[in-house]
């Protein structure tokens, strides 16, 4: 008997472990794929690039995208324009933010671009760094692709000099409150096209495997944009003869002003 009874336990146990089983398989098969996100984000990302009506279009879609891959309160999209580096789109930086921190380029009493001692544009800050490939792949804060990243600017501040660093940062980010801040070059066969920016107020928002995805987002953004390199000069041309229209509007508006106060009074004193 007792061992008929044994033996009519195995089956219970059987089950038990089965179920146990069945239990694990299933929670397993819940659980997120580590590489899914990654997948989905490129996947994403190389639809958008490809179903994209024309380069003026391409970086307002892709901002809102980049902001919500990253989870962060902002984000930026830095284009060459001319000598300077200035942003093209953002989402979440204040107006005097991007105002204070548009340009990069340094400029001489005169207005006119400082150059280096291979006649290159001086850029300032970390985003400089990033831009010019600035950087020691040994060093913490870099990546070996020449990414800038840190998950507190006020430990960094606080732990490293301007020699580490490489540059005299101008501390705005920290200033601002950003405690996490990453800078992804936009680069191409030795071609410098900007960088992605990504800011937020939390610290350890990222982590090496985020910045990697982040450099392969970026690499593909750079490849597209390597495609598009004559829409890109033409936009240029036509941004700055605006700019320019626009200058001589408000000069002219200025003069008229001047001129019409003298008119007035001169008419007033006729009567």
């Amino acid at each position: 008997m007792s061992k008929v009874g044994e033996n009519s336990k195995l089956p219970y146990d059987y089950i038990n472990k089965m179920r146990q089983r069945v239990f694990e398989l299933e929670s397993f098969g819940q659980a997120v794929d580590p590489w899914q996100e990654e997948t989905d984000v490129l996947l994403e990302l190389i639809s958008l690039l490809s179903s994209s009506d024309g380069y003026p279009s391409l970086p307002k879609s892709l901002i809102v995208r980049l902001l919500n891959w990253s989870g962060c309160d902002s984000v930026g999209i830095r284009l060459r324009y001319g000598h300077d580096f200035p942003y093209y789109e953002t989402r979440g930086f204040s107006k005097s933010f991007v105002l204070s921190e548009n340009n990069l380029c340094t400029v001489d009493p005169e207005g006119k671009p400082l150059k280096d001692n291979l006649g290159n544009p001086v850029l300032e800050c970390m985003c400089g760094n990033v831009i010019c490939g600035r950087f020691d792949p040994k060093s913490d804060f870099f990546t070996e692709h020449g990414s800038f990243w840190t998950n507190s600017t006020s430990d960094l501040l606080r732990k490293t000099s301007e020699k580490q660093r490489k540059t005299r940062t101008r501390n705005r980010c920290n200033g601002e409150g950003y405690e996490s801040v990453a800078l992804i070059p936009l680069r191409f066969a030795g071609e410098n096209f900007g960088l992605l920016q990504f800011n937020d107020k939390r610290k350890g928002m990222f982590a090496p495997k985020k910045i990697a995805l982040f450099e392969r987002i970026a690499a593909n953004i750079t490849h597209h944009l390597a495609g598009c390199k004559d829409e890109i000069r033409s936009l240029l041309i036509l941004n700055e003869k605006e700019i320019l229209l626009r200058q001589i509007y408000r000069s002219l508006k200025t003069d008229l002003c001047y001129i019409s106060d003298p008119i007035s009074l001169l008419s007033g004193q006729l009567r």
